[in-house]
């Protein structure tokens, strides 16, 4: 029998739900119980038509493109290729419930984000892409069974859509063992090395996109205090998107435009270096469903201040030092206790290299096969 793995259209260039789906297929390569239930599972996407492709990639214009490609195709086309197991990688993606057959269907919801920033109204989100949002979610109470990133996830499915929580299993996804600092122990000097960057400065990493909820303008305002603060210059390294040009004004008004390094996107072994050369992740952000820098970090040894919202509590536990994302002091003093209490970053590298082994390949392949298993029965 077959499980059918529905991804993203690869027109999307969205980077973690490729990233996960990968993932997901190597853990159920690894799962005994697949082997036992005797279930192959198969990447599923439609192949975008030629003429689609470039107009795709035409910034605003490219998002109806993309819309199209989305509702009007993907949508029937699912229809005519589920397998024995159907499994939606992607909750935005759950309006395919309107093509596929629900009592087979499982869905990974990754986030409640929107929905969550809509009620809670602390920034404006797109109407249409709203409204679209709220018609895919409709698909998620239909699934027969639903797989949350973290308890914060699955509860906020409970509250927000009012979905029995029996329908709900929590499955961490798993990290690249290439984020493994003790296999592969390369030095913060030789990562500051490989990566071009000052081997005697201070450097805070943050990674992500900037989106509103990834609060960039929160740790531009906490860096900017830590400057105040420090003995001497401390340097932001930023990992995805360059800063827009709001967020580049700001960092001009605080007089920080010489003190951030931008990386750009890198691969996941230069991620692995980054993290290697970071005295410090900061991630403040607003919202997490999971947060994958925060457990990358501990995987790598850096030490790592995170804000006290979503699932980052669940995913760092007591192996950091959790913030009020509104508190840019609070961030700054948490920065600068680990700059000043080599005992204390001891403590927290010790104990994150072992939580971070919770988020690994064969615990997340068993325990998905084991929500495939219970669809069949």
């Amino acid at each position: 029998m077959n499980v059918h793995l529905f991804v993203d259209l690869a027109e999307e260039h969205w980077i973690s739900m490729d990233l996960y789906a990968s993932r997901l297929i190597q853990s159920l390569s690894e799962s005994d119980l697949m082997r036992k239930l005797e279930l192959n599972i198969v990447s599923k996407r439609p192949p975008t038509p030629a003429f689609i492709a470039p107009l795709a990639r035409q910034g605003s214009l490219g998002r109806f493109y993309l819309y199209l490609l989305r509702y009007l195709y993907y949508q029937p086309w699912a229809y005519f290729y589920q397998g024995d197991v159907n499994h939606v990688a992607d909750h935005s993606y759950a309006f395919l419930l309107s093509s596929l057959d629900q009592r087979r269907t499982v869905i990974t919801c990754h986030d409640v984000e929107p929905l969550q920033t809509a009620i809670s109204g602390r920034y404006r989100s797109m109407g249409v892409a709203l409204i679209l949002f709220r018609y895919a979610m409709m698909g998620l109470k239909r699934a027969r069974f639903l797989i949350a990133d973290s308890q914060a996830t699955r509860n906020d499915l409970v509250r927000s859509l009012g979905i029995s929580p029996d329908r709900i299993e929590v499955v961490y996804p798993p990290l690249d063992p290439v984020f493994d600092g003790v296999v592969d122990a390369v030095s913060q000097t030789e990562a500051r090395r490989r990566l071009g960057l000052d081997a005697e400065r201070k450097y805070i990493l943050n990674v992500g996109s900037l989106v509103p909820r990834k609060n960039i303008e929160g740790l531009l305002n906490a860096l900017a205090l830590v400057n105040r603060r420090y003995s001497e210059p401390v340097y932001l390294l930023r990992v995805g998107p360059r800063l827009n040009s709001r967020l580049a004004g700001l960092a001009d008004q605080l007089k920080l435009a010489d003190r951030i390094v931008e990386l750009g996107r890198l691969s996941s072994s230069e991620l692995a270096l980054a993290y290697r050369a970071a005295d410090t992740l900061l991630f403040p952000s607003w919202y997490e469903g999971f947060g994958w820098p925060a457990a990358e970090a501990m995987a790598s040894g850096t030490p790592v201040v995170a804000s006290k919202a979503g699932a980052l509590p669940e995913v760092v536990g007591d192996c950091g030092l959790l913030v009020d994302p509104a508190d840019a002091d609070g961030q700054s003093q948490a920065v600068l206790d680990l700059f000043n209490q080599p005992e204390l970053v001891a403590d927290l590298v010790g104990k994150g290299r072992v939580r971070a082994g919770l988020f690994n390949r064969r615990r997340m392949g068993e325990a998905v096969a084991a929500v495939y298993q219970r669809l069949l029965s």
